[in-house]
């Protein structure tokens, strides 16, 4: 997909480079987008173990999760471009809308409990008095959940957009996480009034820590296996 893209990559092709038959691979996949799907739902999976990961470690305060999460989350589309790709094309209808009902059951599943990871943080961060809280705290961490899901799918977004501007999107996985993305954290997480009393050198801080962090892949049997930079 990466090679020649959606529109030009052949189901009979992929078959051959698999090394099976297209009648099996049809056993797998119904179509072209049903196969985008099934990597975008891996994509998802990739994501998801990053936020147990990280909503399980109590060295971390809960405001202090949802930062390195969203660094996680960031550094996932680095390490696995392909599958962010695909994750990206799943969103657009002529591909959900070609793919098949399981695909999009799935899909949906994932995407439901990654924005309940998120939700149930915020709201444990709200309750600890990490961040002000408004008058209605499940509609702030709602309003939080969005905020962050935003921000990472723009700013992973943005970084595709940004390294196909300039023809090297596969040579810029470097594992790193840029100045602007720290800043748009900080901002966002001012914005709905953590109390931290330096954001900037906080979301600094947690940035380093989650680059330490391993990191997720997906094995071909479905299951996560870690690996380490």
């Amino acid at each position: 997909m990466l090679q020649y893209g959606f529109l030009g990559m052949r189901i009979s092709a992929v078959a051959k480079a698999a090394g099976v038959s297209v009648g099996t691979l049809y056993t797998h996949f119904e179509s072209r987008e049903d196969l985008i799907m099934a990597l975008a739902s891996r994509a998802l999976l990739g994501r998801l173990d990053g936020f147990q990961v990280v909503f399980a470690d109590d060295s971390l305060g809960s405001a202090e999760r949802l930062v390195v999460a969203v660094c996680l989350d960031f550094l996932f589309s680095v390490d696995h471009p392909e599958l962010f790709a695909a994750e990206q094309l799943s969103a657009t209808p002529s591909i959900w809308d070609g793919g098949s009902d399981r695909r999009a059951r799935e899909l949906s599943s994932h995407h439901a409990e990654i924005m309940l990871h998120i939700s149930a943080a915020a709201r444990e961060a709200i309750d600890r008095d990490e961040f002000e809280p408004w008058p209605e705290r499940e509609a702030q961490a709602a309003s939080i959940d969005r905020g962050i899901w935003t921000l990472m799918a723009g700013s992973a977004h943005v970084r595709a957009i940004v390294a196909r501007v300039h023809g090297d999107y596969e040579a810029q996985t470097e594992r790193a996480l840029p100045d602007s993305l720290r800043a748009n954290i900080a901002a966002l997480f001012r914005g709905y009034g953590w109390r931290s009393t330096q954001p900037e050198a906080d979301v600094g801080r947690l940035a380093e820590y989650a680059l330490r962090l391993p990191t997720t892949t997906t094995t071909s049997d479905g299951d996560d296996a870690s690996r380490t930079h």
